[in-house]
C-alpha cells in the first residue's frame, strides 16, 4: 500500500474528521438550514405585523430548527 503525500491540507483534513465534523457538524448544519427554510417558507410558527406587513418569526423558526438539528444529530449517534 502506498503511503500518501501528507501535505497541511491532508492533515487539517484529517484532523477535522477526527473532530466529527463529518458527522455532527455538517448534518447539523444541513438539518438546520433545511428546517429553518421549511418553517421559514411556511410560516407555520406565526407571523409579526410590522409597517402592515407580515414578517416569519425569524427567532422562533430559527429556535425550533437548532432544536430539530440537534435531536436529528444526537438521535442518529444513538441509532448507529
Amino acid at each position: 500500500m502506498k503511503k500518501m503525500v501528507e501535505t497541511v491540507l491532508g492533515k487539517s483534513l484529517a484532523m477535522l474528521a477526527q473532530l466529527g465534523l463529518y458527522d455532527i457538524v455538517l448534518p447539523l448544519l444541513l438539518t438546520f438550514t433545511i428546517m429553518y427554510a421549511i418553517l421559514d417558507k411556511t410560516r407555520i410558527l406565526g407571523t409579526d405585523t410590522i409597517n402592515d406587513k407580515k414578517h416569519p418569526k425569524r427567532n422562533l423558526n430559527a429556535t425550533a430548527a437548532i432544536v430539530i438539528a440537534f435531536h436529528v444529530v444526537a438521535s442518529y449517534r444513538l441509532v448507529e
